[in-house]
């Protein structure tokens, strides 16, 4: 079902796709419910709200380069997969008490994601 992708695609950039996915739903929940000085400093600025709203395709994202590359329904199942193996790394990795440390490597993960994955488009 995933053999486009498998071939044609670029897994290493999905992988930092669905890292970033997890440490930036878990630092959003993190920055917005509790008060600012129980966060990691890194989460009360501009700029972490600023890469919050740059984040917001992680999500999906996955989940439509797969589904360009394979269909419709193997998109459906690689978001579902996805969003299975995220918590599952999130939990592994403990993003939840280690947001602060998580957040620029996932930041840098997530434009190098966004990149390895749009560029094939545009040659």
């Amino acid at each position: 079902m995933f053999t486009n992708t498998l071939e044609t695609g670029n897994i290493i950039a999905l992988a930092f796709l669905i890292y970033a996915n997890t440490v930036m739903l878990e630092a959003v929940i993190r920055a917005h419910r509790l008060p600012a000085y129980m966060n990691p400093p890194v989460l009360n600025t501009g700029y972490a709200s600023f890469i919050f709203l740059l984040s917001i395709p992680t999500g999906i994202w996955p989940a439509v380069y797969v589904g360009i590359h394979d269909g419709l329904l193997a998109g459906f199942l690689a978001w579902i997969l996805f969003m299975i193996t995220g918590h599952i790394l999130g939990f592994l990795i403990r993003v939840k008490t280690l947001v602060g440390f998580h957040f620029h490597p996932a930041t840098a993960l997530m434009f190098t994601g966004y990149f390895l994955t749009i560029k094939p488009f545009f040659t």
